[in-house]
């Protein structure tokens, strides 16, 4: 039994009004400054945190011992006080974890328990916080197994039922692998609590983590567990067999070897042999198969065997462990509830695996429920790998099933018109291609007269540059003159960049104009206009610097025509965006109408 409320001690109490306690008495308590919470005591019971801490939750919390004694002998009546989160000091200290601490409150309650005569100890051992966690869940959490061992005893007779989150102490020692936690409660409590999530139980999170000493004290404590399944019917030997864990499989059967006969009820019944089948666990099924002699033959509720689980999961070192088992015979050609062989699955599910398709056993004649063979599964699949290519080779020699013929015609001719429509379809989509839009051509004419016009215009600036040339006669004749300036430099470069990219663009005109794949054009219009247009920004900027240049002795006017020709141009590439992302919306609010 576990108690949520107050004690009766705490219930018979005057209700006295709380206090938020300063910030110097929160900082004495944590950092043990037993003077200044002398100062207090006679305001140690109304004085609380923001979390409603008393001043031995935070004492408690951070370890204090000494000053946790002196709190419990000024002011012993808030030994198990709650703070917001329904938490005793106890809870606090056994999360720290402080053993000292928590062995000095509950010899406190025990002072209380004589005092007045009720089991206080009990109680305060028995109160939950809003979590449902009794103090043993918080040792246990805590991993100082001593502090567990000293819990158990302390109240042995209760049952430490599971919280919030379903879990009993037991249940998290185990599953946190804290073996001497496990040995703690079990040897202490007379009837733990054992349970977990999804109905699992202490024994399933050892079986699971192959825990060999705990398992084997939990068998040791009750032997019942082995056959306790969970919400989904898997025992803990189905845990074991799913993670390969060889010594808890061993240890399970040695207390009841029936379990490998078990089915989980709501998972494809299926034992632990064929959760292992799953995994490929060769190791696993080899000891259920010595020691539980004829749990092979069990199917699941599908009617499949192990092999067939083998098959579908493509576990190729278990399927050629049970084809050289001569004991396992039975299974090659064992069908399931669809009269599916392993072979049928095998071909079925694209997989290769030379040992079962050739294996003598195995019938690559057989029928099933769909009357189709092996071979005529290959045969008329439309998959065109290289496993299927080698699965067909290697039943070239079987038998291919005459049973449905007709309607294999059927299907064939079906699928031949419906091949010929397609290549139909795709002869039209051709065509459709070849056809080139006379609006494309029209488009690059008037791209390819503004290339020329932009050629022209920077072939003939490179001629006459802003400037001028130097005319007079010595070593400079015929240079330009303004060679050194960084401006009339910048008009160079992209003057000569404007020009090569407006004749590459010409020339990829005089390309397109034999092309008539859509796809082509496509692609050689956009480069040249991107050449355009680049050239277009290159001979724009030429004429700032080369204007620049030539007006540098004017700095007023030469910043003035920069400006002028920078603003206009970003205005016209902003229109031109705007128009053209304007454009996109409509065609798409045109679409949405149209719908």
């Amino acid at each position: 039994m576990q108690m949520e409320n107050p004690s009766p001690s705490q219930a018979e109490r005057p209700a006295s009004t709380t206090s938020l306690m300063d910030p110097s008495l929160y900082k004495a308590a944590m950092e043990g400054m037993r003077d200044v919470l002398l100062q207090n005591k006679d305001q140690l019971d109304v004085l609380v945190s923001p979390n409603k801490n008393t001043v031995l939750h935070i004492a408690a919390q951070f370890g204090k011992l000494q000053c946790v004694k002196q709190i419990l002998d000024m002011c012993p009546v808030i030994y198990d006080r709650l703070n917001s989160k329904g938490e005793t000091p106890l809870h606090l200290a056994a999360r720290g974890p402080h053993y000292e601490i928590v062995k000095a409150l509950i010899e406190h309650a025990k002072d209380e328990e004589r005092g007045h005569g009720v089991g206080a100890a009990k109680e305060m051992l028995m109160l939950v916080n809003k979590d449902k966690d009794t103090a043993l869940h918080e040792a246990v959490r805590s991993r100082l197994a001593p502090l567990v061992e000293l819990l158990a005893k302390e109240a042995p007779e209760l049952s430490h039922m599971a919280n919030n989150a379903d879990e009993t102490p037991l249940y998290l020692a185990a599953e946190r692998r804290y073996k001497l936690s496990v040995s703690h409660i079990l040897a202490n409590c007379t009837s733990p609590a054992y349970g977990g999530p999804y109905g699992r139980t202490a024994l399933h999170a050892s079986a699971f983590h192959n825990l060999k000493e705990c398992t084997e004290v939990l068998l040791n404590w009750n032997q019942d567990l082995v056959k306790k399944a969970d919400i989904y019917g898997w025992l803990p030997l189905h845990y074991a067999a799913r993670m390969n864990n060889v010594p808890s499989v061993r240890q399970l059967l040695d207390k009841d070897k029936s379990v490998a006969y078990l089915k989980a009820d709501e998972d494809n019944e299926m034992t632990a042999l064929h959760v292992a089948a799953t995994q490929g666990h060769v190791d696993v099924i080899e000891v259920l198969i010595s020691e539980c002699p004829g749990c092979w033959e069990i199917v699941n509720s599908r009617g499949q065997n192990i092999l067939h689980i083998a098959v579908k999961h493509k576990k190729k070192k278990l399927i050629k462990f049970i084809l050289k088992n001569s004991s396992l015979e039975s299974l090659i050609n064992q069908k399931d509830d669809d009269g599916n062989t392993p072979l049928h699955l095998l071909v079925a599910s694209n997989f290769f695996l030379s040992e079962l398709i050739m294996h003598p056993i195995a019938d690559k004649s057989t029928y099933n429920k769909k009357n189709l063979t092996p071979r005529d599964i290959a045969f008329y699949s439309n998959d065109y790998t290289m496993s299927q290519g080698l699965i067909k080779s290697y039943l070239e020699g079987a038998t291919l099933g005459w049973r449905t013929i007709i309607s294999r015609d059927k299907d064939e001719i079906a699928a031949t018109e419906k091949s010929e429509m397609e290549a139909k379809e795709k002869l039209r989509a051709c065509e459709r291609e070849m056809v080139v839009p006379q609006d494309i051509r029209k488009t690059a004419d008037t791209h390819l007269i503004v290339a020329a016009l932009v050629a022209t215009v920077t072939f003939a600036a490179g001629f006459t540059v802003p400037g001028g040339f130097d005319g007079n006669e010595g070593p400079n004749q015929g240079f330009a003159i303004l060679t050194r300036k960084a401006a009339f430099q910048a008009f160079v470069i992209t003057d000569a960049i404007a020009m090569i990219l407006s004749i590459c663009a010409i020339l990829i005109f005089f390309t397109v104009a034999n092309i008539e794949d859509k796809r082509q054009l496509v692609l050689h219009y956009s480069t040249a206009l991107k050449l355009i247009s680049i050239a277009m920004v290159a001979a724009v900027i030429a004429f700032i610097t080369g204007m620049y240049a030539v007006l540098s002795h004017s700095p007023w006017l030469a910043i003035t025509e920069c400006v002028i020709c920078v603003l206009f141009f970003t205005f016209s590439i902003f229109k031109i965006f705007y128009q053209a992302i304007k454009s996109v919306n409509v065609d798409s609010n045109l679409k949405m109408v149209n719908m």
